[in-house]
């Protein structure tokens, strides 16, 4: 394995593998570390964050959602970046499913839960974060993503997700 570059947030590694058709391959990955993202129910409506993100120059609709520190659970972290970003303590939270973002080219694997009671809690986000608190309608917000007006894919799937499965 070598180490391209690294930084506190990616590494970029290049290895050959051997894969399970006998034959190696030169395999660049890009790793990264593991996501929590939360998707609030408030009163009927999704919680979501009008997020700027500096890399594409615009601002996004988001559910709330960050890293996972080191020795930091899935639960743990999705607690943290809730109360970081929202202002709210989870009361609970009720894990729902994990994927890979993008396996062609990165480990990064994210896990979704749903939080739907809340005390009032301290809102910090960190330096970097610019955003704003939006409550959105579920229908609403499913006829957003529909209209592409929803672009972020973790959010996409956490309205999808909650759509199919847990909404009545």
């Amino acid at each position: 394995m070598t180490l391209i570059f690294k930084n506190k947030v990616i590494a970029l590694e290049e290895r050959m593998q051997r894969l399970p058709n006998g034959k190696s391959a030169k395999i660049t990955a890009v790793k990264h570390p593991m996501v929590a993202v939360i998707i609030p129910v408030v009163g009927g409506k999704f919680l979501l964050e009008s997020h700027y993100r500096p890399v594409i120059k615009k601002w996004l609709l988001e559910f709330p959602a960050g890293f996972m520190d080191k020795g930091e659970t899935p639960i743990q972290a999705a607690k943290r970046e809730l109360e970081e970003e929202t202002g709210l303590k989870a009361k609970k939270l009720r894990y729902l499913f994990k994927n890979y973002s993008s396996a062609g080219f990165t480990d990064e694997l994210s896990y979704f839960f749903l939080a739907d009671d809340f005390a009032k809690g301290k809102r910090h986000p960190e330096a970097g974060e610019v955003l704003r608190i939006r409550r959105i309608n579920i229908e609403k917000a499913v006829q957003m993503v529909r209209d592409g007006k929803v672009s972020d894919s973790k959010t996409i799937k956490g309205i999808l997700y909650y759509k199919a499965f847990i909404s009545k």
